[in-house]
């Protein structure tokens, strides 16, 4: 969808995730939601976020991209935001993932 802006969102199948991505697109974003559903890891297949994940790609298909990440893959981020790069934003809440993968600071690349 060229010209619409994008927001992408981790956890995305989670309860907070999920709404914010509801929100985004009734905002008239495209969003990405990034899960990794570990909570079936943690909790047990009853507990998992792909029936949400899922859900949100079938209500949106047009506005909703799900992606499966986990967001302490710093290669995998940084395909995913440079498959994206014409709509990056000065915006850096990613950057403390980064600082707990040992990295000091934010990636000049998250930068606009």
């Amino acid at each position: 969808m060229p010209g619409v802006a994008t927001a992408i969102i981790t956890g995305s199948g989670g309860l907070i995730g999920s709404a914010s991505v509801e929100h985004f697109i009734a905002a008239g974003y495209r969003v990405v939601g990034v899960e990794n559903d570990m909570r079936a890891r943690f909790f047990g297949s009853e507990a998992s976020t792909r029936d949400v994940s899922t859900e949100l790609a079938m209500r949106h298909p047009d506005e909703f991209e799900w992606v499966e990440l986990d967001i302490r893959d710093a290669d995998g981020l940084m395909r995913l935001f440079d498959s994206r790069s014409g709509n990056r934003s000065g915006n850096t809440h990613g950057c403390p993932a980064f600082a707990r993968l040992g990295r000091v600071g934010c990636p000049d690349r998250l930068r606009s």
